[in-house]
């Protein structure tokens, strides 16, 4: 490229290590992940570490692992954590990116750290108290945080793993063990809950002895002791409130870090034929974690604590008043009833609820999604009556819901009402006997009121129990869809051909539908370039699908190298494979974000020359941020030739041997089609490639075409003897 504005490129993609030097102590304690590129990094005389690589060499020789320097070289231009993963990876070892511990355990070990200079350096054992810390050489220090003062906020531990570690998300085990991690916390909540709990008998038993002792004898000097003894623990009790809410706040975060991310790659992990059709389904199923984490975080834990002071609360109110204890016994078991009886009726309704919610959110992510093609064809009345439908439903079973809601907290306040009637009673006789007192009463009433305030919470805890639980049921059946890797799929290639094969291949996405591609056998060499063209529905960008890793054939075998597709590593196999899709999709966030995304071995030059084979350094090099530019959801501020440019370079930027191209220039202008056609027959001569397409142009750089019709290969062999037997027919028919 001719424009000098390229050259932040190389700044932006292999970054030096003094840019890492640049991020502040600040943000990396907000956001601990290390997101700054790794770079080719050899610490200079000033750096008191050593190298990452250096670190992770001595990794490998604890656990008897070969790596080499061009393996330890892949991933470079990453960031840090991403480069980390790619290289956990690799050896076959499991990595934990967390904040830097206050204080190392024996079992956190080997420990990699990164000092604020920039360098790294390992923590390999403990020593009594001491840690023995390898920075290019041998160093004791102690094991205390302000020995940690010149390493940034977060470490990475790479261990090996064994089958027996694997826990599988949302289980018993996965549950016990967050419980665990976060012991800590909780029981300092569960303490703050108790005497929270406790402080709240001040308040009666200071009014029981006002009325009793100081107001008949008018003892100034005793209510000036009682009044300062309750303001202090009422002071105490809002401190400690404010403590408990932090410390609830810092368990939900601690889940949501923990288990948001592992979520979402789960939901990620699963083979994309068998995801549900609807996002909006994916999303609100996301979204609804969100009760499970908080019946689990919060719910659960002090509603347990308050269940058991509500009991404490009745022993209380009996050593004060003798048997008026029965009045709020009574009461709260029937406020209990109420709760449990409202909970079983909302149960049949929380699915229904659920479901509508769900297609509530699916259809709203439709309209704005396709809000351009509803404006251009007027369509506004049609989705606005449509969503009215939706609304209408939803709303009628939100309805029942709120008006049950409505229904228990009415008849809780009737049964507090009554309650309050038949302490009068009771205590009118008790009195009379002498058998309590007035004050006795009147801190019973705060008491008993306190009793039934605990029974009423019971109905909000069984209602999110059963929100959680339909939520957890939702999420399980997607969690228990089947994934990309799994076991039989650990054989991880290490450098592809591009040689294909299709052995008897039948594909439908569903068990009920028809075949999209039926009987379909076929060899390829490596190198080859074959085109393929059909009618609209013959199955062909389905068969890129299953090049690309994103379906499993029903029947037949898919080969690539000679390997069986379904015995191989995908996330390996992408490394070596570019795909452009039919619709590409750009994200939010920069160029050169949605160039790199998760390419892992992408150089310089790599870089340089997909953003020229593509046609985008024109456009690049006149925009004042060069890679850097803008872009916004969708690849809004792009013209659709622009956002297909992009795919091509993003599907070249790591130099893949294997191409497979949808409708790479559906979108472009003649000019732009050239000059890819020019590129390709001119740069990519040993490559594999698989273009899928109706414009007869860009057939120019293959030399073998298949034609599929009806799910089944019609005709295959060289490309000029196939266009003279399609030569009658129109252009368009061709693809």
């Amino acid at each position: 490229m001719k424009n000098q504005k390229q050259a932040p490129v190389k700044n932006d993609t292999i970054d030096t290590q003094k840019k890492r030097q640049e991020t502040t102590d600040g943000t990396e304690k907000k956001n601990f992940v290390p997101q700054e590129n790794i770079g080719l990094f050899n610490p200079g005389e000033d750096e008191k570490g050593a190298s990452i690589t250096s670190c992770l060499k001595k990794i490998a020789d604890k656990y008897g692992i070969v790596v080499t320097g061009s393996s330890l070289q892949l991933g470079s231009s990453s960031p840090v954590n991403e480069y980390l993963r790619l290289q956990a990876d690799n050896m076959a070892l499991g990595l934990a990116i967390k904040p830097l511990p206050f204080r190392i355990e024996e079992d956190m070990l080997p420990l990699i750290v990164q000092y604020n200079d920039g360098s790294f350096a390992l923590l390999e054992e403990k020593v009594g108290r001491r840690l023995t810390l390898w920075n290019g050489k041998q160093e004791i220090i102690r094991n205390k945080k302000s020995e940690f003062s010149e390493f940034k906020d977060w470490s990475c531990s790479l261990k090996p793993i064994f089958e027996t570690d694997k826990v599988p998300f949302l289980s018993l085990p996965w549950f016990l063990g967050q419980i665990g991690k976060m012991w800590p916390m909780y029981s300092q909540v569960i303490l703050a809950t108790v005497l929270i709990h406790c402080f709240t008998l001040v308040i009666p038993l200071l009014m029981g002895i006002f009325y009793d002792r100081i107001l008949p004898n008018l003892a100034e000097n005793s209510l000036r002791v009682l009044i300062t003894g309750a303001i202090i623990v009422l002071a105490f009790d809002y401190i400690l409130k404010n403590v408990r809410t932090s410390l609830v706040e810092k368990a939900a975060l601690r889940v949501e870090q923990d288990a948001e991310p592992q979520l979402l790659s789960l939901f990620l992990d699963t083979t994309y034929s068998k995801l549900p059709i609807s996002a909006g389904h994916l999303a609100h199923a996301v979204q609804e974690f969100s009760r499970i984490k908080s019946l689990f975080t919060t719910q659960l834990v002090v509603g347990s604590i308050d269940f058991f002071f509500l009991f404490f609360f009745l022993l209380i109110i009996y050593l004060n008043s003798g048997m008026l204890f029965a009045v709020p016994a009574v009461t709260s078991f029937l406020v209990l009833i109420v709760a449990i009886v409202y909970g079983f009726f909302i149960d049949t309704n929380v699915s229904a609820q659920s479901k509508l919610q769900s297609r509530k959110t699916s259809f709203l992510n439709e309209i704005f999604n396709g809000i351009e093609s509803i404006k251009i064809t007027n369509a506004a009345r049609l989705f606005v009556s449509r969503w009215a439908s939706e609304i209408e439903k939803s709303g009628e079973m939100a309805s029942r819901y709120r008006i049950a809601q409505s229904r228990c907290s009415m008849t809780t306040g009737f049964l507090g009402q009554l309650n309050s009637a038949g302490l009068l009673i009771v205590a009118f006789f008790l009195i009379k006997s002498g058998h309590m007192s007035s004050g006795g009463l009147l801190s019973t009433m705060v008491l008993s009121g306190r009793c039934i305030a605990v029974s009423a919470s019971m109905s909000n805890l069984i209602t999110s129990y059963l929100f959680a639980r339909r939520s957890y049921k939702d999420l399980r059946q997607i969690l228990k869809l089947e994934k990309e890797t799994n076991e039989t799929r650990q054989f991880k290639i290490q450098q592809l051909g591009g040689g294909v094969r299709f052995d008897s291949v039948s594909f439908r996405y569903h068990p009920e539908a028809a075949y999209a591609l039926e009987n379909i056998s076929f060899e390829t060499k490596a190198g080859e370039k074959v085109g393929i063209i059909g009618p609209m529905g013959s199955g062909k960008s389905t068969m890129l699908k299953l090049l690309a890793g994103l379906a499993d054939p029903s029947e037949g075998l898919v080969m690539l190298d000679g390997h069986n597709m379904a015995h191989l590593n995908i996330e390996k196999v992408r490394e070596f494979v570019g795909v452009v899709p039919q619709s590409p999709v750009l994200f939010h966030g920069t160029l050169e974000l949605n160039l790199l995304m998760g390419s892992r071995t992408a150089t310089q030059k790599s870089l340089r020359q997909a953003l020229t084979i593509s046609g985008i350094d024109k456009f690049v090099s006149k925009h004042p941020l060069g890679l850097k530019m803008p872009i916004l959801e969708g690849g809004k501020n792009l013209s659709r030739g622009q956002r297909q440019a992009v795919a091509v370079a993003r599907a070249l930027i790591s130099d893949p041997p294997l191409l497979l191209l949808d409708e790479p220039t559906s979108s472009m202008d003649s000019t732009q089609e050239r000059i890819l056609i020019n590129q390709i027959k001119e740069t990519m001569a040993e490559k594999s490639i698989f273009v899928v397409t109706h414009r007869p142009q860009i057939l120019e750089v293959v030399d073998r075409i298949m034609v599929i019709d009806q799910s089944r290969i019609v005709a295959d062999g060289p490309r000029d003897q196939i266009i003279r037997k399609l030569s009658g027919q129109a252009p368009a028919n061709q693809g």
